[in-house]
């Protein structure tokens, strides 16, 4: 019985010591406002969109190596 208590114990211990971590980074997290102008956020969404149409493009072009290599007999 005086095993499985203090099991016990030191499980919630640990359980109160991660929630305190988490807290902490979380209110850490906080702390640090992200600043972007209007002007940055504009070139972050025109960079994605960028990146998007190139990871279409990249599909597009493993699609049409798979079906020529689909179309070559061994």
């Amino acid at each position: 019985g005086d095993q499985l208590h203090d099991f016990d114990r030191r499980g919630t211990l640990a359980l109160e010591k991660a929630a305190a971590a988490w807290a902490e980074r979380d209110r850490a997290e906080k702390d640090q406002d992200l600043n972007v102008t209007p002007s940055e956020l504009r070139k972050i969404i025109a960079a994605l969109g960028d990146n998007q149409s190139l990871i279409q493009e990249q599909r597009q072009l493993i699609i049409e190596q798979q079906r020529q290599l689909r179309g070559v007999n061994w």
